[in-house]
């Protein structure tokens, strides 16, 4: 997903998307037959979506409280951030919403289903999950998304001698998951890593 500018005006973003790629091929000879394939674009619309909200703050508290236009905005900022999240995972599209990655038409789906679940079960999966994205765009996957209690309960899980499989960075005592430290300001949104990929628990960096 690349940033694209929100135009001044009008309510739809315009992307272009590659939908005939351009082609290179090898020269049997010196001044011989190149590749050539005319890249074809399509345009990919994004409509612009808002959420917003408000609370009532007294004058009183406004002019004489102590950090209280921080605390609000702070927390307003906190739940904005919740459930744009929300959306851009798993948003419908419809009624205001941002079309969420799970409901785009086509995307890889791997499942995994089980009673009693184990981090060791669960690992082949994820590596499909990074096999599909290297096999099918040539490039790594740039981050894993999930929720904060998956990623507790796969630092949480250990191995039979009682090792944890998800350890500190510092630490490698043959580590599943490699768990990062949030830093003061809460920019870092990346709270370790699979495979070498950044695990994020929070797509959107908290405003402060």
């Amino acid at each position: 997903m690349h940033a694209r500018p929100v135009p001044e005006t009008g309510m739809e973003v315009d992307i272009p998307r590659v939908t005939t790629a351009t082609t290179t091929a090898v020269q049997a000879s010196e001044g011989g037959t190149t590749g050539n394939t005319d890249l074809d674009d399509t345009l990919l619309p994004a409509p612009v979506r808002t959420i917003a909200g408000y609370t009532d703050v007294s004058r009183q508290a406004i002019e004489w409280g102590t950090l209280v236009q921080a605390l609000v905005f702070g927390d307003l900022a906190a739940d904005y951030n919740s459930r744009l999240d929300v959306q851009l995972i798993n948003g419908s599209g419809a009624s205001g919403q941002h079309k969420g990655g799970l409901n785009v038409a086509g995307i890889n789906a791997i499942t995994y289903t089980d009673a009693s679940s184990t981090i060791p079960e669960l690992w082949p999966k994820l590596a499909d999950a990074a096999g599909r994205v290297m096999g099918q765009r040539f490039t790594g996957p740039t981050a894993f998304a999930m929720r904060s209690d998956l990623w507790a309960w796969i630092l949480a899980e250990k191995d039979t001698v009682g090792r944890p499989l998800g350890e500190p960075g510092t630490v490698a005592v043959n580590p599943i998951a490699v768990a990062s430290t949030r830093s003061a300001d809460h920019t870092v949104t990346a709270v370790g890593s699979l495979f070498g990929v950044p695990v994020r628990t929070g797509l959107i960096v908290p405003a402060l």
